[in-house]
Protein backbone atom coordinates (compact mmCIF):
# COMPACT_ATOMS: atom_id res chain seq x y z
CA UNK A 1 0.00 0.00 0.00
CA UNK A 2 2.71 2.56 0.87
CA UNK A 3 4.48 2.16 -2.39
CA UNK A 4 1.52 2.54 -4.25
CA UNK A 5 1.76 6.56 -4.90
CA UNK A 6 5.35 6.75 -3.80
CA UNK A 7 6.52 7.62 -7.28
CA UNK A 8 3.95 10.44 -7.56
CA UNK A 9 5.55 12.90 -4.58
CA UNK A 10 8.53 15.13 -5.59
CA UNK A 11 11.65 13.41 -4.07
CA UNK A 12 13.96 16.68 -5.07
CA UNK A 13 14.23 18.07 -1.73
CA UNK A 14 13.42 15.32 0.32
CA UNK A 15 16.26 14.59 2.62
CA UNK A 16 15.08 12.44 5.77
CA UNK A 17 12.15 10.78 6.64
CA UNK A 18 11.21 9.79 10.22
CA UNK A 19 8.83 7.16 10.47
CA UNK A 20 7.75 3.88 12.86
CA UNK A 21 9.97 0.54 12.27
CA UNK A 22 7.30 -1.20 10.26
CA UNK A 23 7.80 -0.09 7.37
CA UNK A 24 7.46 -1.96 3.97
CA UNK A 25 11.48 -2.56 2.78
CA UNK A 26 10.26 -1.93 -1.01
CA UNK A 27 9.68 1.26 -0.07
CA UNK A 28 12.87 1.79 2.51
CA UNK A 29 14.60 0.78 -0.83
CA UNK A 30 13.14 2.96 -2.88
CA UNK A 31 13.59 5.95 -0.88
CA UNK A 32 17.35 5.14 -0.53
CA UNK A 33 17.66 4.75 -4.27
CA UNK A 34 16.31 8.24 -3.80
CA UNK A 35 19.49 9.30 -1.70
CA UNK A 36 16.72 9.87 1.21
CA UNK A 37 17.99 8.40 4.80
CA UNK A 38 15.09 6.78 7.35
CA UNK A 39 15.34 7.49 10.72
CA UNK A 40 13.29 5.76 13.35
CA UNK A 41 10.62 8.38 15.11
CA UNK A 42 10.97 7.77 19.12
CA UNK A 43 9.24 10.00 21.09
CA UNK A 44 6.36 10.47 23.73
CA UNK A 45 5.72 9.58 27.45
CA UNK A 46 6.01 5.81 26.48
CA UNK A 47 9.75 5.85 26.50
CA UNK A 48 11.45 4.69 29.97
CA UNK A 49 13.60 7.46 30.69
CA UNK A 50 14.84 6.64 34.28
CA UNK A 51 17.39 8.31 36.82
CA UNK A 52 18.65 4.54 36.82
CA UNK A 53 22.13 4.62 34.67
CA UNK A 54 21.85 1.18 33.99
CA UNK A 55 18.72 1.26 32.90
CA UNK A 56 19.10 4.22 30.44
CA UNK A 57 22.48 2.02 28.92
CA UNK A 58 20.54 -0.43 28.09
CA UNK A 59 17.65 0.99 26.71
CA UNK A 60 19.92 3.48 24.56
CA UNK A 61 21.96 0.21 23.48
CA UNK A 62 18.54 -1.31 22.55
CA UNK A 63 17.52 1.09 20.57
CA UNK A 64 20.93 1.52 18.49
CA UNK A 65 20.57 -2.65 17.76
CA UNK A 66 17.29 -2.19 16.36
CA UNK A 67 18.32 0.47 14.35
CA UNK A 68 20.91 -1.68 13.02
CA UNK A 69 18.85 -4.47 12.89
CA UNK A 70 16.00 -3.01 10.46
CA UNK A 71 18.65 -1.74 7.88
CA UNK A 72 17.43 2.52 9.24
CA UNK A 73 19.91 5.32 8.86
CA UNK A 74 19.08 6.44 12.83
CA UNK A 75 17.17 7.62 15.08
CA UNK A 76 14.84 10.56 15.85
CA UNK A 77 14.45 11.36 19.85
CA UNK A 78 11.89 13.58 20.64
CA UNK A 79 11.26 14.11 24.11
CA UNK A 80 8.35 16.15 25.63
CA UNK A 81 7.77 15.54 28.85
CA UNK A 82 9.30 17.73 31.64
CA UNK A 83 11.28 16.68 34.30
CA UNK A 84 10.32 16.17 37.93
CA UNK A 85 12.35 19.05 39.57
CA UNK A 86 13.28 16.68 42.24
CA UNK A 87 14.63 13.99 39.32
CA UNK A 88 16.11 17.29 37.39
CA UNK A 89 19.36 17.40 39.47
CA UNK A 90 19.70 13.88 39.63
CA UNK A 91 19.97 12.82 36.21
CA UNK A 92 23.47 10.98 35.53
Amino acid sequence: KQLSNISLYNWTYLTTLATATNIDPQFMCYAHSKGVRLIVQLGGGNIPLTSNKTARQIWIQQQFQLVENIHFDGLNFDWEWGLNPNQAGNQQ
